[in-house]
C-alpha cells in the first residue's frame, strides 16, 4: 500500500511539471506572433517569471515528501509496551543488561557437586577416635539387639544410636503405673531380662526419667521434674539390687523437656513418657580415646 501511494505522488508530480511546460511553451508562441512572425527578439512576460519559482518549489517540497515516504518505510516499529533499550542496551542512557547463563541448567542430577565431607579437615588422630567410637557403638548395639531378641524384649522397647551412645527406650506403660514410681511387675522382668547384657558392657548408664506435658500435683509429685527423677532413680534401684555396680549407674529426670513427639496426641504422650538407658562410651578426658575394648 505504501508502494502504491509512493508511486501516486511521484505520477501526479511528473503531470505538473509537464503541464507547466506546456503552459510556458503556449505563452512563448503568442508572444512570438505579436512581433511580426518570430523576426524580433522574445521579451518574457512578468507572470511566466512567477510561475518558474513556483515550478521549483513544488519540485522541491514532491522530493522531500518522496523522501520522507522512503524513509518511512525502511523503518521498524516495535510493538506497543516494548522497550528495546531494555533489552539491547542500546539507547543513550539506558542500561545495558548481559545476561549471564545459569550454571546449574542442563545438569543432570548425577553431575551435581557433592558436599564437602567434613572428616576431611580432621587429622588422623581424630579420624581414629571418630573410627573407634563407631566400631563401639556398632558393636554394643548389636549385642543388645540380639538378647532383646533373644528374650522376646523387642515389643516396648526401641533402640537407637544417637553420637556414639546406644539408647533403650523403654515405655512408661511397661515399667509403672500412670502418675506412680513404683515399678510393675511387668518392668521388673524386663528389668530382669536387661540386666545381664547391661553388666557385660563396659561403660557408663545414664537411667533417664521422661514425662509428658500434663501437669501432675500430688502429695508426692508437686511436679513432673520430681515424678521423672523419681523413676529414674527406682530403675537404678532395682539394678543395683540386682548386682550392678552402683559407680556405673546415674539417675536423671528431665520431666517433659525433651519430647520424642508432640503431646496434642494421646499417642504422642504415650510416646514421650518414658525411661531411657543411655550406655555411654568410657572416653579419655585427657586423649580423648576410647578406654577398653567396649566389653568384658
Amino acid at each position: 500500500m505504501l508502494g502504491s501511494s509512493l508511486r501516486a505522488a511521484s505520477e501526479k508530480a511528473e503531470r505538473k511539471s509537464i503541464a507547466s511546460g506546456m503552459k510556458r511553451s503556449k505563452g512563448g508562441s503568442r508572444e512570438s506572433g505579436g512581433n511580426g512572425g518570430g523576426g524580433g527578439v522574445e521579451m518574457p512576460s512578468a507572470g511566466a517569471g512567477e510561475e518558474e519559482w513556483m515550478i521549483t518549489y513544488t519540485d522541491l517540497v514532491t522530493l522531500l515528501l518522496t523522501l520522507f515516504v522512503i524513509l518511512i518505510s525502511l523503518a521498524t516499529f516495535d510493538p506497543p509496551g516494548d522497550d528495546p533499550g531494555k533489552e539491547q542496551g542500546v539507547l543513550e542512557g539506558s542500561p545495558t543488561v548481559i545476561i549471564v547463563p545459569d550454571p546449574e541448567f542442563g545438569r543432570s542430577e548425577s553431575e551435581e557437586v557433592a558436599e564437602e565431607d567434613p572428616r576431611d579437615t580432621l587429622s588422623d588422630e581424630q579420624l581414629q577416635r571418630i573410627a573407634e567410637l563407631e566400631a563401639w557403638s556398632e558393636r554394643v548395639s548389636r549385642l543388645l539387639r540380639y538378647h532383646m531378641l533373644e528374650n522376646q524384649l523387642l515389643d516396648g522397647v526401641d533402640l537407637e544410636v544417637v553420637n556414639y551412645q546406644v539408647i533403650l527406650q523403654m515405655r512408661d506403660r511397661i515399667l509403672f503405673p500412670s502418675g506412680s514410681a513404683e515399678l510393675a511387675a511387668a518392668g521388673r522382668t524386663v528389668l530382669a531380662k536387661m540386666r545381664p547384657v547391661l553388666e557385660f558392657v563396659d561403660a557408663r548408664i545414664d537411667v533417664e526419667g521422661h514425662t509428658d506435658d500434663v501437669p501432675i500435683s500430688s502429695p508426692v509429685y508437686p511436679s513432673n521434674w520430681e515424678l521423672s527423677t523419681a523413676r529414674a532413680a527406682a530403675v537404678v534401684r532395682f539394678l543395683v539390687g540386682a548386682g550392678m555396680s552402683p559407680r556405673r549407674l546415674r539417675a536423671v529426670g528431665f520431666a517433659d523437656t525433651r519430647p520424642q513427639a508432640v503431646n496434642d496426641t494421646v499417642e504422642g504422650r504415650a510416646r514421650n513418657r518414658r525411661v531411657s538407658l543411655v550406655v555411654v562410651p568410657e572416653v579419655d578426658i585427657e586423649t580423648g580415646r576410647l578406654v577398653g575394648a567396649g566389653a568384658r
